[in-house]
């Protein structure tokens, strides 16, 4: 039976490295004797869908501003479904995540289904050792807009922290 775990396991392994080259029937797994050999069915790209697509491609750009400073990344999608977990520059320690789901509704205009996050570091208080220790604010929102593209739109205030989307169609250049 370890061997039969473990040739399940290798075929797992290997579907999910090389899902075009493993047969899509799956390895045998032995069974009770004179009754026919039971297989794994695992996804492959043989047997599943393609994603939909939306209509054309999206920037998603957003921007956290504090006082003076702002910070700002984006995104490149033709998927509804989207995910963006990044810092906000370069030896930042604030972490923006932002998920869900964009749609193109009949009639125009776009929208999204979000949770937004951000994460960063507290100042330090105390003596030297409290400087070693980092503690972390957690900020969270959960929502649904209709969007204007090109439009921004302030998904969550938090004190002096906003943090906004801006929603873009991108026209695809044309070769001459």
């Amino acid at each position: 039976m370890k061997h039969a775990a473990a040739s399940c396991l290798t075929f797992a392994l290997l579907a999910a490295i090389c899902p075009t080259q493993v047969p899509a029937q799956g390895p045998a797994i032995p069974s009770a004797p004179g009754s026919a050999p039971r297989r794994v069915l695992l996804g492959n790209s043989s047997n599943q869908q393609a994603p939909e697509l939306l209509q054309r491609n999206y920037r998603i750009a957003i921007t956290v501003k504090q006082g003076e400073n702002t910070a700002e990344c984006s995104l490149l999608t033709a998927s509804p479904n989207i995910s963006l977990n990044t810092s906000t520059g370069q030896g930042s320690r604030v972490l923006v995540t932002l998920s869900g789901a964009l749609s193109e509704p009949e009639g125009g205009g776009l929208t999204l289904g979000y949770s937004i996050g951000a994460r960063f570091p507290l100042p330090a208080e105390g003596d030297a050792r409290n400087a070693q220790q980092v503690q972390y604010l957690d900020e969270t929102a959960t929502g649904a807009i209709h969007v204007t593209p090109g439009k921004e739109q302030t998904l969550l205030k938090s004190g002096d922290r906003t943090y906004s989307v801006t929603i873009t169609a991108v026209e695809e250049k044309k070769e001459e």
